[in-house]
């Protein structure tokens, strides 16, 4: 058992049918996705940092979007995150969730009646699956810890470093930046061509909702953002599933940084 168990009566959860409902997503290989991306042999070497490897033009474009995200020591200063979440999905009841996050190499999803965590190289699930789906699961929630962190603080978790490329676009446009994980799939990130704060994201996913499995591009926009210890955060957005007719609302409802999130949080029991 895991202690984050302890936790669902806390949180006062409630289980309700939708994406990922039973097993987070499952992020497919990179070549079900090809982006064009611009050349990185111009920029000269490859550098890595904040677990990020890339030209010195895209790690500059990085930093500009930190600057705007709230300052680069604000973003280097956090070491955890708990985040309460909601799904919403039309006609239904919100599906809370809770994420927590421990730098550089802890995360955890707590559901109603499900909890993953993952523990540096250690995965724990509770109830414990099937022997055929706890692999499945722990790649899913390394994609969602990737992501999440890519997208909040524009770094990689040590588990998981990544590679960043610009996306060709027209002038003016958002800037994107393409991150490549290790398993070959990727992550794309939009900037906002006024603030270069995210304006959306997007990767390929496998999602299951009302029995019905789709794979496709999943993007979620970012409709709006507030401020929590000087840092800019995602408060709603919009999740867009290829194959799935209707959007479904995702909303930040609470945000803790730097408190309430401990190693013990994520030892197995």
């Amino acid at each position: 058992m895991v202690r984050h168990v302890q936790l669902l009566a806390v949180a006062g959860l409630l289980m309700v049918g939708g994406v990922g409902a039973g097993r987070p997503d499952v992020a497919q290989p990179r070549d079900a996705v090809a982006p064009s991306v611009t050349s990185q042999r111009s920029g000269g070497a490859l550098i890595e940092r904040d677990g990020i490897t890339a030209s010195k033009a895209v790690h500059t474009l990085l930093d500009r979007a930190r600057e705007a995200m709230g300052g680069r020591t604000r973003l280097s200063a956090v070491r955890s995150l708990l985040i309460d979440w909601t799904l919403i999905f039309e006609g239904q009841r919100p599906n809370p969730r809770q994420w927590r996050m421990l730098v550089p190499n802890r995360f955890a999803e707590i559901r109603a009646q499900m909890v993953y965590v993952i523990d540096g190289a250690n995965y724990y699930q509770a109830p414990e699956p099937a022997k055929d789906a706890k692999e499945d699961a722990r790649k899913a929630m390394t994609t969602t810890f990737t992501e999440q962190s890519l997208v909040l603080l524009l770094r990689a978790p040590s588990l998981e470093p990544v590679r960043a490329e610009l996306k060709d676009t027209a002038a003016g446009a958002d800037r994107e930046v393409v991150f490549t994980r290790p398993d070959g799939s990727v992550l794309g990130i939009d900037l906002d061509a006024s603030t270069y704060r995210p304006k959306a994201y997007y990767r390929l996913s496998s999602v299951t909702m009302n029995g019905k499995t789709t794979t496709g591009t999943r993007r979620v926009v970012i409709d709006e953002a507030n401020q929590v210890s000087g840092i800019w955060f995602p408060k709603a957005m919009t999740m867009l599933q290829e194959g799935f007719p209707t959007p479904v609302k995702m909303a930040f409802t609470a945000i803790r940084v730097n408190e309430g999130v401990t190693a013990e949080d994520f030892r197995s029991r």
